[in-house]
C-alpha cells in the first residue's frame, strides 16, 4: 500500500507516497521500492498529534496514520511592505529640499560638477517652471528652497537627480546609485518659516567651518541676495527681499551675519528680530 511521508530539507517540504507493507502481526515488512529513495538526502518525519518523528530512513507509516491526509502547505505570511509616504502637493507649494549622497560620499568634485548641478537647475526650471528662492551646494549633499508653480515637486526633483547623477556617472564611471535614497523635503507653510530656512541655506558653508563669510562661499546664492541680482535666471530673491526694509539686501545681510535671532513681522509686514540670548 502507498502511505505519505512529509519530506524536508533546507526550510523546503515536500510529501511523497512510498510503498509499505504490514504483515498481520503489525509488524513491517521491508518491501523493495522503486525508483530513487525519496528520502536520501532529506530528514524525514510524521506528524500525529503533534509529535514530529525525524530520520534519515524511509519510515513506515503505521495503519493508523494511512487514513490521514497530507498537511496542507501554508503560505508564510509576512509583513508587507510599507508604502512610501505620500508627498503633500499643491501648485504653489513651497519646500526646504535636501539631496545627499549615498553613504555621505560626495557628489561634487570639482568646480565642473558645480557648475554642471546649477546648469541642471536651470534646464529644469525652464522644462518645469519653478521659483527656486535660495540654493546652497555643498561637497556631499545639497539644500534647495523651492517654490512650486504647476508641476509636483517630485516630479521636478525626479528630473534634477536623474539628470545629475547620469553626468557623474559616465564622467566618472560610476556605478550604482549617487544619491542616498529619495530627497528630503519639509514644506513652508509660513512666512518667518520661509526667512529662517533662507537663512539656515545660506549660514551652511559657516556653519561646516568652510569659509567665515558667507560671501565668501561661491556655491550658494547669497552673492544674489548681498547685490541684489534680479536679474539672475535661477535665484528669485524678490520674494525674500520684500520682507525687509529698504535697501532690502543690507537689511537682510544683516540678518543673516546676526546670529540667535527669532524674527517677527512689524504692523508693516516688515521683519524685525531679537537677538536671543546663548
Amino acid at each position: 500500500m502507498l502511505q505519505w511521508i512529509s519530506i524536508s530539507h533546507r526550510h523546503r517540504s515536500a510529501v511523497f507516497f512510498v510503498p509499505v507493507s504490514w504483515g498481520e502481526d503489525g509488524k513491517y515488512e521491508k518491501k523493495q521500492k522503486s525508483g530513487p529513495d525519496p528520502s536520501r538526502n532529506f530528514s524525514t518525519y510524521v506528524e500525529s498529534n503533534n509529535v514530529a518523528i525525524y530520520s534519515r530512513r524511509p519510515i513506515a507509516v503505521p495503519p493508523s496514520l494511512a487514513a490521514q491526509q497530507p498537511p496542507k502547505p501554508t503560505k508564510e505570511r509576512g509583513n508587507p511592505p510599507m508604502p512610501r509616504k505620500q508627498r503633500i502637493w499643491f501648485p504653489g507649494a513651497k519646500y526646504h529640499v535636501t539631496t545627499r549622497g549615498v553613504r555621505q560620499s560626495n557628489i561634487f568634485h570639482d568646480s565642473e560638477d558645480y557648475k554642471m548641478y546649477l546648469y541642471t537647475l536651470l534646464e529644469a526650471k525652464k522644462k518645469y517652471p519653478f521659483h527656486l528662492h535660495a540654493y546652497c551646494l555643498m561637497s556631499n549633499h545639497t539644500h534647495l528652497q523651492i517654490e512650486t508653480t504647476q508641476t509636483n515637486i517630485s516630479r521636478i526633483m525626479h528630473h534634477i537627480n536623474t539628470v545629475y547623477a547620469i553626468y557623474m556617472n559616465r564622467k566618472y564611471n560610476y556605478t550604482g546609485h549617487l544619491f542616498q535614497g529619495r530627497y528630503g523635503e519639509k514644506p513652508i507653510k509660513d512666512p518667518i518659516y520661509e526667512i529662517e530656512v533662507s537663512k539656515y541655506i545660506h549660514l551652511n558653508p559657516v556653519a561646516a567651518n568652510l569659509v567665515t563669510k558667507p560671501e565668501d562661499y561661491p556655491w550658494s546664492s547669497y552673492q544674489s541676495y548681498l547685490y541684489n541680482r534680479k536679474n539672475d535666471p535661477l535665484v528669485t530673491t524678490s520674494h525674500i527681499l520684500q520682507y525687509f526694509t529698504k535697501p532690502s539686501s543690507g537689511s537682510y545681510a544683516h540678518y543673516i551675519q546676526t546670529p540667535n535671532t527669532r524674527i517677527y513681522f512689524s504692523p508693516e509686514r516688515k521683519v524685525k528680530f531679537l537677538i536671543l540670548k546663548k
